[in-house]
């Protein structure tokens, strides 16, 4: 690792309807806590101070049976159904507010990938305007993006979709793709079963 690796901000995003799931996923149980405190305590072991959570219509539900979240810095996001990047935006914008710094994105369905994976995305963000680890060859979380880019980002309208943003900028060599070993970057967790399976193998 290197010395001078910095620490930027972290946006969890734990505001969708999680449909499929049943429940909000930040609220499943993972071996006696809840998957988002769970998710939390890895980024700051790593070394992640400043961690931003958007939450949706469950915002009430998750600081009463997480009272340590009121810790961390919250996001209400009042306007769920504009979709995802409505929620990344309300996390930028939040994130704006006290840094000028680039910004981590990681869905709360995405298991917080392994500290070697962090580090890796960390030391070759310099120069470009994302940064995405693949696993086997498949893009996953979390993603990078540079100040420049979260400018633009908040610059867009709200039916936009973070994916095509960065594809728009991938022919110009704007986005680096870091190939890791952990397959925790590309593993979306939206069904119960899904999960059962995730949590057995841990």
């Amino acid at each position: 690792m290197k010395r001078d690796l910095f620490f930027p901000p972290v946006i969890i995003l734990a505001a969708g309807d999680s449909r499929r799931m049943g429940k909000p996923k930040g609220l499943l149980d993972y071996k006696g806590t809840f998957f988002i405190q769970n998710q939390i305590e890895k980024l700051k072991e790593i070394g992640f101070e400043k961690i931003v959570i958007v939450l949706g219509k469950d915002y009430d539900l998750y600081v009463d049976l997480v009272p340590k979240l009121r810790k961390e810095i919250l996001v209400r996001n009042l306007q769920t159904e504009k979709g995802q990047f409505f929620s990344i935006q309300c996390g930028l914008k939040k994130v704006r507010e006290f840094s000028d710094e680039g910004a981590f994105v990681l869905p709360i369905d995405v298991s917080c990938p392994d500290k070697e994976t962090w580090f890796k995305i960390l030391e070759a963000v310099e120069g470009v305007s994302a940064v995405i680890p693949s696993f086997k060859g498949k893009k996953g979380h979390p993603v990078f993006l540079s100040p420049k880019f979260i400018d633009h980002i908040l610059s867009c309208s709200s039916d936009h979709r973070l994916d095509y943003e960065l594809k728009k900028i991938e022919k110009n060599d704007e986005v680096r793709i870091i190939n890791v070993n952990d397959r925790k970057v590309t593993l979306n967790l939206n069904t119960l079963e899904e999960w059962k399976k995730y949590v057995n193998e841990q």
